[in-house]
C-alpha cells in the first residue's frame, strides 16, 4: 500500500468527516456527537485513506444503531499518540466475533437496523490502512450497549 503524508489539522479533518456523515446519520435520527480532549494538533497521515478509515468506522456505527441513539467520536492525545474513538449504543458485538472482526469477509451475526448491506472488508481494510501508518486499532464491545472501535496513531 503506498502512502501519501500530509501534515493536516486533524481535529479540523475530523470535523469535516462528522460532517459528511451526518446526512447518513439524520436520515436514521442518529445523532453523532464530537469531543476533543487536546487542542488542535498537526497530524501527517494519508488523507484519503484515513478518510476513508474514519467514513467505514462512522458508517459501520450508524448502520448498526437504532434511530434516537448517539455516536461519539472523541480524540485524545497520549505520549507519542493521538487516539480516535467512535463509541456508539448500537447492538455491540457477540464477544466470539470480536476476536475474528478485522479479517477479511468477516461477518458477524448482528444484522444492520436498516438492511444496510455489509461486504466484510470494512474493518480488514481499515486495520491494513491503520497499521500501515504505524497504527494500531482495537474494539471494545458489548452486546445491547454498543461498540468503542478506536485507532492510535503516531504523532
Amino acid at each position: 500500500m503506498q502512502l501519501n503524508y500530509t501534515k493536516i489539522n486533524y481535529i479540523d479533518f475530523i470535523k469535516t468527516i462528522i460532517e459528511q456523515n451526518q446526512i447518513i446519520a439524520r436520515q436514521k435520527d442518529i445523532t453523532i456527537s464530537f469531543q476533543q480532549k487536546t487542542n488542535d494538533f498537526i497530524a501527517r497521515i494519508d488523507v484519503q485513506k484515513i478518510e476513508q478509515v474514519m467514513n467505514n468506522l462512522l458508517s459501520n456505527s450508524i448502520k448498526y444503531s437504532d434511530a434516537g441513539t448517539d455516536v461519539l467520536l472523541r480524540l485524545s492525545v497520549s505520549g507519542n499518540f493521538f487516539k480516535t474513538e467512535i463509541m456508539d449504543q448500537g447492538q455491540g458485538i457477540p464477544e466470539e466475533d470480536i476476536p475474528k472482526i478485522f479479517n477479511p469477509f468477516q461477518t458477524t451475526r448482528v444484522k444492520s437496523t436498516a438492511k444496510e448491506k455489509s461486504t466484510g472488508l470494512g474493518l480488514a481494510i481499515t486495520k491494513k490502512i491503520i497499521s500501515e501508518h504505524g497504527g494500531e486499532i482495537y474494539v471494545e464491545s458489548e452486546q445491547g450497549k454498543g461498540s468503542n472501535f478506536y485507532f492510535l496513531l503516531p504523532l
